[in-house]
């Protein structure tokens, strides 16, 4: 009985997990520049896009992860292609900046 009480509670625990979306890191995003193409910056985020609009121009990825004991992490990050296919609009530093502050 206890062995199958025990089954059922990790069940429960690892049931209750969920995410969403490629996750990638925020230095991953970061390193993403100005002038990369769409094929560059798959490559630095480590999977495709998670939506595709503005007729191929905007790329975004998104990532959530959800714990049943509370734990959480999420994070968007979003790219501008203009007409020839390259990476714009890009900050300097990245589009987290400062990565330490997000960690």
């Amino acid at each position: 009985m206890r062995k199958v009480m025990l089954a059922v509670a990790v069940s429960v625990v690892l049931g209750g997990c969920s995410s969403y979306g490629a996750k990638f890191t925020v230095g991953d995003a970061n390193k993403v520049q100005n002038g990369m193409t769409r094929e560059e910056v798959i490559q630095v985020m480590g999977s495709k896009p998670s939506s595709i609009s503005n007729g191929g121009k905007r790329f975004m990825w998104s990532y959530a992860k959800v714990g049943v004991l509370g734990g959480s992490e999420s994070r968007a990050v979003r790219f501008d292609f203009d007409e020839s296919g390259k990476a714009y609009g890009i900050p300097e530093g990245g589009v987290y900046r400062d990565t330490a502050k997000f960690q």
